[in-house]
């Protein structure tokens, strides 16, 4: 006899949406603190399973909770000197 599976999740938002700095330090909490699995976390803060992936990925890769902001680069293509302390 075949068993009925669950019916897929279903994610009230079809665009993009901002991932703000406290829902990623709440996904790395989630996992490290209370060991969580990845759908438990996606239920829970409504995010996909994807996003907490990536979020969790890129926390282990780089140990940075924020997303990396890209250095500006000058017209030559080096990045700009470091700005002087007055």
């Amino acid at each position: 006899m075949k068993e009925i599976s669950k019916p897929r999740k279903f994610y009230d938002h079809t665009i993009y949406q901002k991932i703000t700095h406290i829902e990623r330090l709440n996904v790395i909490y989630s996992r490290v603190i209370h060991q969580l699995s990845l759908n438990e976390i996606s239920a829970e803060l409504n995010l996909k399973y994807n996003t907490v992936r990536n979020i969790l990925n890129a926390y282990k890769n780089s140990g940075r909770t924020n997303k990396k902001k890209y250095i500006r680069k000058t017209p030559m293509g080096e990045p700009d000197p470091p700005k002087k302390k007055l």
